[in-house]
């Protein structure tokens, strides 16, 4: 048998030993894919999950195997594996620090809110990614949801931070917009019942542009 033949042997049987783990990575990959998409995490961030559950899994099968005479792609052992991998996948993900220092810098500037209505308007529905006095939730603790929240804060505040606020700049040239628009705060912010006093009601939207419109900081289409 040629060297090839053997390979071609070996990935055969391989994939026949573990045909339950694949179809079982294939299936939890879709809906896998679609919450991240609806909770805002970052696609690279599932992924690397996935192969994570996917290595871990395969370990886990391995191991088990040496232990146990029934069908290892029996619907009952796949499960176990499964099940096992994904509390070991979850806890090495909480080795990961990132998302967890929670800092917030200094307030430096701040727009020339027109009343305390509008402020308290505007740290409703875009402090928690817009500046520097973010609330972190509970959940921010934990992997992968710390990712979550430190990408979408960091994200933010490369846009716009208020609490160093430059009139002029290329962020605060879209805020009228991106509010009239609806697309901030964005749909997965207050997903799942999130964050609910950054879903502004129509009165309250339209009361916050009507101010901002007046402000000079923030001139609508002025970004192009």
């Amino acid at each position: 048998m040629t060297s090839n033949e053997t390979s071609t042997t070996s990935a055969r049987s391989f994939l026949r030993t573990n045909q339950g783990l694949l179809y079982l990575a294939v299936i939890l990959a879709v809906p896998a894919f679609i919450l991240s998409l609806l909770i805002g995490l970052n696609p690279a961030f599932t992924s690397a999950i996935l192969v994570l559950f996917v290595v871990v899994s395969f370990l886990v099968h391995r191991w088990r195997g040496r232990r146990t005479s029934r069908d290892p792609n029996s619907v009952s052992n796949v499960s176990t594996t499964g099940a096992l991998a994904t509390v070991a996948v979850f806890v090495l993900i909480q080795l990961v620090p990132y998302g967890r220092s929670h800092s917030n810098g200094p307030v430096i500037a701040e727009p020339a809110w027109p009343s305390t209505e509008v402020r308290s308007l505007m740290v409703s529905a875009c402090f928690d990614c817009h500046s520097n006095e973010v609330s972190y939730p509970r959940y921010s603790n934990i992997a992968p949801f710390s990712w979550l929240v430190a990408e979408h804060v960091k994200d933010g505040r490369e846009a716009v931070n208020f609490s160093n606020f430059k009139a002029g700049g290329e962020g605060a040239d879209n805020v009228i917009e991106v509010i009239s628009e609806r697309s901030m705060p964005p749909p997965y912010f207050t997903r799942f019942g999130r964050h609910p006093q950054a879903k502004l009601s129509k009165t309250e939207t339209s009361t916050l542009l009507t101010a901002l419109r007046k402000m000079p900081e923030f001139k609508e289409g002025r970004g192009g």
